[in-house]
């Protein structure tokens, strides 16, 4: 279904020679900041460095997926998890590194012959993904990621925080221009003081939003949980 969706809305753009869709940015956001694009995104290769401004992100590595599933009388238990390590560096100065790792935990339920009609009916009971990230400085300090998607949840949220600071991360499927929102995340944005202070597009190529007036050690954990959000993939889909 999600699929479907995602091939009408691309047949649509290019019926009507309209422009990619892009993320729907939050009219806070307005004031001194830089939108950078992303470098690295387009096709098909997993593991190619990302560049957005003054950042560099190099040395992706993901780990194997790894599934574990039990079936008991119609009731099927799912768990599945995945890592991946990065670096990000700003204007070469030393690196930060990023360990990431997703997870699911599912359960459904399966009806054989559901009311005669020789099918099967199957119900997600719950669901919930997670998804976590260190960030460590060059200095041994880090900052973590922490994010969850329940099962009447469309997109991940969670926080961004060294132990002092925290900074919300909303995720969002709202497309600019008023368009109807999308099945899947379009972006994420970053509040801290209750004031958004960034936002990443997950859209096509990706873009990156970090407010000017943020400091050195914030900005570069907001730009390093922007990575790993660009760099996340949904194992649920796979």
């Amino acid at each position: 279904m999600k699929m479907r969706f995602k091939l009408l809305v691309v047949c649509a753009a290019l019926f009507c020679g309209c422009r990619a869709a892009r993320m729907a940015v939050d009219p806070g956001l307005a004031g001194a900041v830089q939108e950078m694009p992303v470098q690295g995104r387009q096709g098909f290769v997993w593991n190619k460095p990302l560049l957005f401004g003054d950042f560099e992100v190099t040395d992706i590595k993901r780990g194997w997926l790894r599934r574990s599933k039990l079936d008991v009388f119609g009731f099927t238990s799912e768990k599945a998890r995945q890592s991946y390590t990065f670096k990000i560096t700003m204007r070469g100065e030393p690196a930060w590194q990023a360990q990431c790792a997703t997870g699911i935990k599912r359960k459904d339920l399966e009806l054989d012959n559901f009311l005669d009609t020789r099918g099967t009916l199957k119900v997600e009971l719950e669901s919930e993904t997670l998804f976590a990230c260190t960030f460590a400085t060059p200095d041994n300090k880090e900052w973590k990621l922490v994010m969850s998607q329940g099962t009447r949840d469309w997109f991940l949220n969670g926080i961004l925080t060294d132990g002092s600071k925290q900074i919300e991360v909303n995720g969002t499927r709202e497309l600019a221009g008023g368009a109807w929102p999308m099945m899947d995340p379009t972006g994420y944005h970053f509040l801290f003081n209750g004031q958004v202070v960034g936002a990443v597009e997950v859209l096509n190529a990706g873009a990156v939003w970090l407010d000017a007036s943020l400091d050195g050690e914030v900005r570069k954990a907001v730009a390093a949980a922007s990575s790993a959000l660009l760099l996340y993939r949904d194992i649920k889909e796979r």
